[in-house]
């Protein structure tokens, strides 16, 4: 049994942050192991994110003060999870990391957008470099998030150096393989799945806490804006099945300013609410993950090429041989059938690679 610490992030207030994260620690768990998350707190990442002024009164704590009933809105329904599940140690910073050095067998991060310079403003520690020993740091389905071409040089440079801090490289998707391909063309490197999809359904019931719904329901849960001609789909598919439609959110300025019925539940009713839904309108990586895992019938919104969410969402529908679930101005009928058989066939076959790699990194 190896002791292995699990860098990504936890601060996100997002569900599929959460809930991969969850299940990469189970994951291990279940291959054996004893596994922990890092309760990471960047510097970087806070200052920019934060955006506080680290000495005296600033127009910025007025900001922050301002915004504190929409920000506490917003994590109301992940904290509880995450104190639960992922907080396995006290917190540590940019300069108490390395003591965890000699205190883990193996460390590894991700999955979730930690090689992503826009998202870490460029805090190695995401590439594991508290660490020395190389030999002890793997990734697993890191993501960049974006293409090469959207990265300055400057951001290349600190990737390519820093790649070579860790041993063993996955990543999630098919663009983040190419990436490391041209930056670091000698580098071995795998595509896996998001831990999420290593869970089973039956794995996630034993999280899943059920709402009770008197009417069968279709689910929209949508990120990065408004897609008024997908909802309206959405609208029109829930109508001809007689569905009641809920639409998932914990931003409570999106809630006043579309007419719709919406719920902030919790994460383990998030769960639940992909669990039970009739169908599901989505444009969100791990919304779509948690369809696919679950055999809901779906659609994924417009996909504008250059949306960086567009190439993992793409990749993953690839995998699993969904392509035609992609929603466009031509969709009109909404199909609940689907070849499910061959799907989870695709989804094993993607599992014990994944499975394959865990092992032979924790051996």
């Amino acid at each position: 049994m190896k002791k292995i610490a699990i860098l990504t992030f936890l601060k996100a207030n997002n569900y599929g942050a959460l809930l991969q994260a969850y299940a990469l620690k189970q994951t291990l768990v279940k291959l054996g192991h004893c596994a922990q998350m890092i309760n990471y707190h960047s510097p970087k990442y806070e200052a920019k994110v934060c955006n506080l002024s680290r000495s005296g009164f600033s127009i910025r704590w007025v900001k922050q003060i301002l915004k504190f009933p929409a920000t506490w809105y917003r994590h109301r329904p992940f904290a509880s999870f995450e104190n639960k599940y992922l907080q396995d140690m006290p917190p540590v910073f940019y300069d108490t990391l390395p003591s965890l050095a000699n205190k883990y067998d193996l460390f590894i991060t991700g999955s979730d957008q930690v090689f992503n310079p826009h998202l870490t403003w460029n805090d190695d520690r995401y590439f594991l470099s508290f660490c020395t020993d190389k030999t002890k740091n793997a990734s697993y389905a890191a993501s960049f998030g974006f293409e090469l071409n959207d990265f300055t040089d400057q951001e290349k440079t600190f990737i390519q150096h820093n790649l070579a801090q860790l041993q063993s490289l996955s990543v999630r998707e098919q663009q983040g393989k190419e990436i490391i391909q041209t930056l670091a063309p000698e580098r071995d490197v795998q595509v896996h799945l998001d831990p999420s999809l290593l869970l089973t359904k039956e794995d996630w019931k034993k999280v899943a806490k059920n709402r009770s719904h008197a009417q069968p329901y279709g689910l929209v849960y949508l990120l990065m804006g408004r897609d008024e001609a997908f909802i309206q789909y959405a609208r029109k598919v829930a109508q001809e099945k007689n569905l009641r439609l809920l639409f998932i959110t914990s931003h409570s300025t999106l809630a006043r300013t579309m007419t719709g019925e919406y719920i902030t539940p919790t994460v383990e009713e998030w769960v639940g609410l992909f669990l039970n839904a009739q169908c599901i309108f989505t444009n969100s990586f791990h919304g779509l993950a948690f369809s696919i895992n679950f055999n809901k019938p779906f659609m994924v919104g417009s996909l504008n090429p250059a949306w960086p969410a567009a190439s993992r969402l793409n990749s993953l529908l690839n995998i699993v041989g969904l392509q035609h679930r992609k929603f466009n101005s031509n969709s009109s009928s909404f199909c609940e059938e689907e070849d499910w058989e061959a799907v989870n066939k695709k989804l094993e076959q993607e599992r014990q690679k994944a499975f394959d790699y865990l092992q032979k990194i924790t051996q």
